[in-house]
């Protein structure tokens, strides 16, 4: 038992940090590709704008966005470690603490007991953010993507 619990968090643990941040360029790709797939209306998101919960109707290219950028899994949910790396530098620049964020984050992403769909098992994800007013700024700061390329000479 106790090697089965030591190999899942070596693989846990192997997994997060193979995993890195899209670039700007493919950052940009994908939320393209799945606005197109998932396209919202004009009347949607003029209410997303006037009220505090976005209407659900907007999480299908917002879902279909985590899932691209492998933050989402549809059956382990929001990855806790991959957020922490992509909120780690907007939560420095407003000074909250790791810990903050991390309790904070795991007190919204649920196991989805309910097996409820994923579309519902995000939106409730993202309600639970947005009602921690700390914890959504970061979000709102954070960038999902590296920030610069890195330049590519060729001489």
């Amino acid at each position: 038992m106790k090697i089965y619990i030591i190999l899942t968090f070596l693989v846990a643990l192997t997994s997060s940090a193979e995993w890195k941040l899209k670039t700007m360029k493919e950052w940009r790709q994908i939320s393209e590709a799945c606005t197109q797939r998932y396209p919202v209306s004009p009347e949607v998101l003029e209410k997303a704008k006037i009220d505090k919960y976005p209407p659900k109707e907007m999480f299908q290219a917002i879902l279909c966005t985590l899932r691209e950028i492998d933050i989402w899994s549809d059956t382990e949910g929001l990855s806790i470690d991959r957020l922490m790396i992509v909120l780690e530098k907007a939560a420095v620049e407003e000074n909250i603490s790791k810990k903050f964020l991390r309790d904070s984050l795991e007190s919204c992403v649920d196991k989805n007991s309910e097996g409820t769909t994923s579309l519902d098992w995000v939106y409730r994800c993202f309600n639970c953010f947005k009602g921690n007013e700390k914890l959504f700024k970061v979000i709102e700061e954070a960038r999902f993507y590296e920030e610069s390329e890195p330049l590519n000479y060729e001489w």
